[in-house]
């Protein structure tokens, strides 16, 4: 998929790794809110995996807790970062930067098995 649009991401030797499904926290947090779960719309169940984690600093919304940002950052598989100019949408607000460090995890957790 994202060679279709010839974004830098399609020079990564895991293009074909990334996917919909790795994007499975947002689908939780979606889930709690359309079946009407409010009591849990925090994500608080902590990844088994790899994972890579930005949100924009501007976004009033937070869907992670400060437990969960840490457990991410004592992983050295994992990836969390904060984007100081970017909403909720940081693939349109701050996308160089986004990619780069996209490639960067990428190339890093790339010998792991998962």
């Amino acid at each position: 998929a994202a060679s279709t649009f010839k974004t830098p991401l399609a020079q990564t030797n895991q293009v074909d790794k990334v996917n919909a499904g790795m994007n499975y926290l947002y689908w939780y947090v979606w889930k709690r809110i359309l079946t009407n779960n409010k009591e849990d719309l925090m994500i608080r169940s902590f990844p088994t995996q790899p994972t890579f984690f930005v949100y924009g600093c501007k976004n009033p919304l937070r869907f992670h807790t400060k437990k969960f940002a840490k457990y991410l950052r004592q992983d050295e598989h994992c990836e969390y970062e904060g984007f100081e100019r970017s909403t909720h949408w940081v693939m349109f607000d701050e996308p160089d930067r986004l990619i780069k460090k996209l490639k960067l995890w990428l190339d890093k957790t790339n010998d792991l098995v998962y």
